[in-house]
């Protein structure tokens, strides 16, 4: 290194100074940094030289003292230590003192001790110490006098760095060139050092000022790698000569390479970058920087885990190495200055940097700086890399940015209208505004960050009605919820159970390619074969009553019929004109005719027609003559074709389509129709063969898109996990999904996927503290994971009839969280049992003593996990603090089958109990 600069451990705001280091110019001047007013009132930083050293004799060494402003050590090229007082500007002051050495050899370091100790380390020589500690106060002695060091160590062993402890000033860290960093301390006799890090990383140490169990090294020339260690971790064994390959095998963190050290020509070599100087921020922990000889300066600050991660799961590598088992991770880096070969770099360029350091000591300033020597020996002041500003969000959906000590809280205005209400008013915004460039204001980011917490605590749940209403902005979740609605309709009464299947939440796919896929209570009493699923559908559709198929060839009439009633197509024609007469009423007048006309009753859609005119709500007289007829003139069809493309409405465009075309392919390709609609023309109007090909590839295309309308082919089985994955994955919309697979999961379907995502939605319900939420949820759940009766009728046990046996949720109830116990023995009290006539060794109750003062120490005794503790002398007490208070304790659990009825004490009423005896049961009362 030809230059160094140091920032003064002196520095005060009002008294800012540093030292720079010439070492190819054998000189030293210090300055001081002011601040001074230009003539247009701006300020700018200024430095003015205080003293200055010339004609010095060759050093590579320098440190300054930390307890006197001007004074300054160097160590010279043959070991000599020399003091000097840079406290006038006289270039030829003579020395303050100078320590010589018997044997000449290089000096590789120097540092001061907050107690005047001054240590020096030096090349090794045969037979004689390479590190000498003087005490600067006890320099009495003329300047030519000979002083004895204070301590002698390290013998026959080169020291190529040193470094004080700030916090324990008799203690210093030594590196020791090719063997080790080792750990002194002075009060110890031993010349051999308390403990050490076997390495070959043993140059230009650095102590963390604010954690002086981190220090940092870096590599020999020609390797530019740097290694963070732990003061604690340390050993205590004989050091042995470190391999190529295994440099810092007792470090914490290892970065290498540190710096960039690829040159301009491309090639990769250690030899082309050297790490010049490491320096510790002091004012920020574990934040260093790292200068190399290419001129770049890298920052880095560290981070740890708070957690312990050795018992978590490694990610796998795919690129090979082992798995990543540190605390400490680097946390930010950051490139002060870029290194010479650069491309906008120019090679020989005079201002790239070779020296540094932290400031410090400057309150004033609102981030810290660091000051840099160029090539060209200009100084510059250059702000230190901040990390990026730290955003959160709250439960309450604030948007928290934190930037340095300034916190900034932002959340959305309050919203008195439902979430789909406003909602509604956004996307009228977002229609007539071009946002194609627009940012979107922090007002409405916040609001859509909280639609689903908004619709959590409007009730979005299981109620398919109260659903739609929530979220009635949004069409395609309408449309799902109506679809999951149906389903739970046409399986109320145990409608889709037959004698051997159950087809509950089954969709068109499933029952058309008679595969129900993975499913659990499904089978009843015979296998999930085709010819059970085949005889399953006959019977549901004798059961239902729905319209025979007797349209066109099929084989397979009856699985048609029941695809139609998945479909909601399924209709008598007094349904069928209910129903256009409903969507006649709820203004969708086009919809009514259009479905009248595919279900071929078009005098029912003649009536809508004439309806919907006189209620003004269709003004195309012309539409009623061309329903009516079978075959279109040349003319008309061309009308037709005009109308389809310029009608907005779906319903219009699929008759009018089928008008021209003359066959029903073509409306089952339109997607702007509702999928269910396509599928009921398909079943309807297509051979087996197409109705197969439509099927296979519409339910490929609906799970890989995420499409929420293909519920009505994969139901709720287990094809629809699939496309709630890709929904999840498009929408983020973790809610809807876990509620709507909650219908027919656990009970029929079992996929882990949905395990997961409900434990996440648990975990989102915490964080937004809707904690009755929460339990509503389990509570619904449950009532809906109950296996129909028929299920029920077929396990029934001891002679029960169905309707007298209890239903029971397939939900695995959650162990309760809360418990009472024994405050003797800390076993649960179970309150299921009743205890056992009291006997002359139990006395009926506890003594007025015993029932005002309760122990509070805990027993050691074991925990029995089988049947009721009747060993130690606490467990033959009974709970005579609960008896003479007579407060209610607790009642049996409802679901036990053991549960006997509970006497009536008098005074508290049939459901009191109290005073029971701790009884060990697993189902203690929660």
């Amino acid at each position: 290194m030809e230059a160094a600069i140091r920032w003064s451990p002196h520095s005060r705001d009002d008294n800012q100074q540093f030292l720079v280091i010439d070492v190819a110019g054998n000189r030293l001047e210090r300055f001081q940094r002011f601040e001074e007013v230009q003539e247009d009132k701006s300020k700018k930083w200024g430095i003015k030289s205080l003293a200055r050293r010339e004609r010095l004799p060759n050093y590579t060494a320098f440190d300054w003292s930390r307890t006197h402003e001007s004074l300054v050590s160097i160590g010279s090229a043959s070991g000599e230590i020399i003091l000097l007082d840079l406290s006038g500007d006289d270039p030829d002051k003579p020395f303050v003192h100078s320590f010589p050495i018997k044997h000449q050899r290089k000096c590789n370091s120097i540092a001061f001790s907050r107690d005047d100790l001054l240590a020096t380390g030096l090349d090794r020589v045969r037979n004689d110490f390479c590190m000498n500690v003087y005490d600067v106060n006890q320099r009495a002695l003329g300047p030519g006098d000979y002083q004895e060091p204070y301590r002698k160590l390290s013998s026959s062993e080169a020291i190529t760095s040193i470094k004080f402890f700030s916090g324990y000033p008799q203690t210093l860290l030594a590196g020791v060139a090719r063997q080790c960093i080792r750990f002194y301390d002075l009060r110890d006799s031993s010349n051999y050092g308390v403990a050490q890090c076997p390495t070959r990383y043993v140059h230009n140490l650095a102590i963390d000022p604010l954690d002086e169990n981190s220090f940092i090294s870096a590599g020999p020339p020609g390797e530019p790698a740097v290694t963070l260690w732990d003061k604690r971790f340390m050993t205590r064994s004989v050091p042995s000569t470190p391999t190529s390959d295994s440099g810092s095998q007792s470090a914490v963190l290892e970065l290498r390479p540190a710096v960039d050290y690829t040159t301009g020509s491309g090639s990769s070599t250690g030899s082309n970058a050297n790490i010049w100087s490491l320096r510790f921020s002091g004012q920020q922990r574990g934040k260093f920087s790292v200068l190399s000889s290419t001129g770049e300066i890298k920052s880095y600050e560290i981070g740890g885990q708070a957690v312990d991660i050795s018992h978590l799961e490694s990610p796998v590598n795919p690129y090979g190495g082992s798995t990543w088992t540190s605390k400490l991770y680097v946390k930010y880096t950051h490139t002060v200055s870029l290194p010479w070969h650069e491309a906008h770099h120019d090679p020989n360029d005079e201002t790239r940097s070779i020296a540094f350091d932290f400031m410090t000591g400057n309150s004033h300033l609102d981030e810290q700086q660091m000051i840099i020597l160029r090539a060209d020996r200009s100084i510059s002041f250059s702000p230190v890399p901040s990390p990026p500003s730290i955003t959160k969000f709250s439960t309450t959906d604030e948007l928290l940015i934190c930037k340095s000590t300034d916190v900034i809280t932002a959340r959305a205005s309050s919203q008195s209208q439902s979430v789909a209400e406003d909602l509604q008013r956004y996307q009228a915004s977002d229609d007539t505004v071009d946002n194609s460039d627009q940012k979107i204001p922090i007002d409405e980011a916040l609001f859509r960050l909280s639609v689903q917490r908004r619709r959590c605590y409007e009730g979005y749940l299981f109620d398919c009605n109260r659903n739609k209403r929530i979220v009635a902005n949004e069409t395609a979740l309408v449309e799902m919820w109506d679809m999951i609605g149906h389903f739970e309709e046409i399986k109320s009464g145990d409608g889709l159970v037959a004698d051997a299947l159950d087809l509950s939440f089954m969709g068109v796919h499933n029952i058309w390619r008679r595969n129900i896929g993975r499913s659990v209570n499904r089978a009843l009493t015979q296998s999930e074969s085709r010819l059970a699923i085949d005889e399953a559908v006959r019977q549901i559709n004798k059961l239902q009553k729905w319209p025979i198929f007797d349209r066109g060839r099929t084989q397979f009439p009856y699985h048609r019929q029941l695809c139609l009633a998945i479909c909601g197509w399924a209709l008598t024609r007094e349904a069928l004109e209910e129903k256009c007469s409903k969507l006649l009423d709820e203004g969708a007048p086009y919809k009514a005719i259009v479905l009248a006309v595919f279900h071929d009753h078009r005098d029912i859609a003649s009536r809508v027609l004439k309806s919907a005119v006189q209620k003004k709500q269709i003004m195309n007289l012309g539409l009623g003559a061309i329903i009516m007829v079978d075959n279109l003139s040349s003319q008309q069809r061309e009308m037709c074709s005009w109308m389809a493309d310029e009608s907005d409405d779906p319903y219009l465009k699929a008759l009018l389509t089928y008008l021209v075309r003359g066959n029903w392919y073509a409306v089952i390709g339109m997607r702007e129709l509702p999928l269910a609609d396509r599928v009921g023309v398909a079943l309807l109007y297509c051979d087996d063969n197409t109705l197969n090909s439509f099927l296979d590839s519409t339910t490929v295309d609906v799970i890989s898109e995420g499409n929420t309308a293909g519920l009505v082919l994969t139901g709720l089985a287990q094809r629809s996990i699939d496309l709630f994955q890709n929904y999840i994955n498009r929408t983020n919309d973790l809610q809807t999904a876990v509620l709507a697979l909650s219908f027919s999961n656990p009970l029929y379907v079992r996929d882990t996927r949905y395990k997961l995502w409900k434990e996440t939605y648990f975990m989102q319900l915490q964080t937004w503290q809707a904690f009755l939420k929460r339990t509503e949820f389990i509570t619904q759940h449950n009532r809906l994971a109950v296996l129909p009766k028929k299920h029920r009728a077929l396990t029934a046990t001891d002679g029960l009839k169905p309707l007298q046996q209890k239903p029971r949720s397939v939900v695995k109830v959650p162990r309760g969280q809360i418990t009472i116990q024994c405050p003797y023995c800390q076993k649960n009290i179970a309150a299921s049992n009743l205890e056992s006539p009291p006997t002359p060794e139990e006395p009926d109750s506890a003594p007025e003593e015993s029932g005002a003062s309760m122990p509070t120490s805990t027993s050691t005794l074991p925990s029995s996990q089988n049947g009721p503790i009747t060993s130690g002398r606490l467990q033959q007490r009974s709970q005579g603090r609960a008896r003479k208070a007579k407060m209610w304790t607790g009642a049996p659990d409802p679901d036990d089958a053991e549960a006997v009825a509970v006497p009536i004490i008098e005074g508290l009423g049939e459901a009191s109990c109290f005073g029971l005896k701790p009884k060990n049961r697993e189902n203690g009362i929660a």
